[in-house]
């Protein structure tokens, strides 16, 4: 039975509701199971937590972080963790002047956008912004007609700087480990660096420093998701012994309206895998 979803935002990362909404509305999808897993952020987990117990959903303490390569979800992870949090916090910081640079950059080319809108249009996640705030934004003002057309924009207009540190994948993962959680390599598919991770001899790697499972599905549709990649990803999960996950990559009405998928609990899993992955933080 698939009543778990393994993968779902709320507004103190990209997503559109509060965490407290969110569970409501698994709670009426009839979901056992809900990890909330915000973009490099673990400020609604409690809130989750507290409305699960109140209405009856198992809420799964979570995250999701960007690295270097692609997004590593991290299950059952210790919050406080300073080391996991160093690494959020300074990626945050990084991104978030990238995020102010943009605005500027296309304020100059003719874009009304700024850093304040941002702020005022999504407050929850000040200081955690991404490139869907940008879209929302130009969005509503008829600049760009998908939520995705601002990447290509961005690709565009704005100059390149100089590359920055970031996060590497093995490095997330050990730290994801150390903080007592188990780490899932996310969407795999979604770029040519992300799937790169998908080489035998760098999956091996990746095993080596903790990898516990890969997303098998999060509602992206073909050609972004291509079946060769699935079948990769299956091959790799019998060879290495990982778990596969699935959610929907819930975000809100507004994504799924243009996606027309991402619905909360489809695609969803069955609890057995929860307990699988629960069984691989206890088996540490």
């Amino acid at each position: 039975m698939r009543n778990s979803d393994l993968h779902v935002h709320s507004y103190y990362s990209d997503g559109e509701l509060s965490p407290k909404q969110v569970i409501q509305l698994a709670k009426k999808r009839g979901l056992k199971f809900l990890a909330l897993t915000d973009h490099n952020s673990f400020s609604g987990v409690q809130e989750a937590v507290r409305e699960g117990r109140r209405i009856g959903v198992n809420v799964i303490p979570a995250i999701e972080i960007a690295t270097k390569e692609n997004e590593i979800l991290a299950y059952f992870v210790d919050s406080n963790n300073r080391a996991l949090n160093n690494a959020v916090n300074s990626f945050n910081r990084t991104t978030n002047s990238r995020i102010m640079d943009i605005c500027k950059q296309l304020n100059k080319q003719g874009y009304k956008v700024s850093y304040s809108d941002l702020e005022r249009r999504f407050p929850h996640a000040r200081g955690n912004y991404n490139y869907l705030h940008i879209s929302n934004v130009l969005l509503d003002r008829g600049y760009i007609s998908t939520l995705f057309e601002v990447i290509g924009l961005v690709k565009e207009k704005v100059p390149k700087k100089k590359k920055v540190e970031e996060n590497s994948t093995i490095k997330i993962i050990k730290l994801v480990r150390a903080a007592g959680g188990v780490p899932v390599l996310s969407h795999p598919w979604v770029s040519d660096e992300s799937r790169d991770l998908l080489r035998d001899r760098v999956m091996k790697k990746l095993v080596k420093a903790g990898l516990c499972g890969l997303e098998l599905d999060n509602g992206d549709k073909p050609p972004f998701k291509r079946p060769y990649v699935v079948k990769k990803i299956k091959k790799l999960a019998r060879r290495y012994n990982l778990v596969l996950t699935s959610g929907s990559d819930f975000h809100g009405p507004v994504m799924t309206k243009f996606s027309k998928t991402h619905y909360l609990g489809k695609p969803g899993c069955d609890e057995s895998v929860v307990y699988e992955l629960l069984k691989r933080k206890l088996c540490k």
